[in-house]
């Protein structure tokens, strides 16, 4: 195989076409801020439920049963960018938060709650929608997640997305189906998902 080394190339019509494809090893070759460094993505099918535990201010919140993904940079000053979106029937008084590898974030630019409320039990990204007639039966939803996260490694990292009740009692929640079945007429199922994104920056 022949190689070439050249410092520019430059085509007259500004255009630089490279006919069969241009494929290079070195993650390091091309690199400029704002660029998408990579995507992933993960589909969650399975129908099940999970429980938020009695919570006090700094308690743990429950895993939201599959939503997490393994995610590794190829930039250690990357930014990650998780878009969660869980469909089901959740209680209205759940708030939604996010772990990296089993730990809660707190720093202030890129912690799971309202700074401003700081991490009481009800302060996180966000919560589950109240439909109105509180049913946790038959009405599925869905409850979007934005994470914007800088790791400081090139570690295969885990995020999750995780759940705690807002009052202080227990509530059940539904991932993929309604609260009392898991699919027939007017008791709609679904799919939720998790995309990831390695922002250059």
């Amino acid at each position: 195989m022949s190689k070439i080394i050249v410092r520019k190339l430059e085509s007259p019509t500004g255009n630089l076409e490279l006919v069969g494809g241009l494929t290079i090893n070195d993650t390091t070759s091309i690199s400029y801020p704002g660029r998408i460094v990579q995507m992933k993505h993960k589909l969650i099918h399975t129908r099940t439920s999970w429980t938020n535990p009695s919570s006090n201010t700094g308690s743990v919140s429950a895993n939201v049963p599959n939503m997490n993904i393994d995610f590794q940079c190829k930039f250690s000053n990357s930014l990650v960018i998780m878009e969660a979106r869980v469909m089901g029937d959740v209680h209205h008084n759940t708030v939604f938060r996010y772990t990296v590898n089993g730990n809660k974030i707190t720093n202030a630019a890129y912690d799971s709650y309202n700074d401003d409320e700081g991490a009481n039990r009800w302060s996180g990204l966000t919560c589950a929608a109240y439909d109105g007639a509180d049913n946790n039966s038959s009405t599925p939803g869905e409850t979007y997640i934005m994470v914007y996260y800088k790791p400081g490694n090139t570690s295969n990292n885990t995020y999750r997305i995780v759940a705690r009740n807002g009052n202080t009692g227990q509530n059940g929640n539904y991932i993929n189906r309604c609260g009392s079945s898991n699919g027939q007429n007017s008791y709609e199922c679904g799919v939720s998902s998790i995309i990831m994104y390695e922002i250059e920056e």
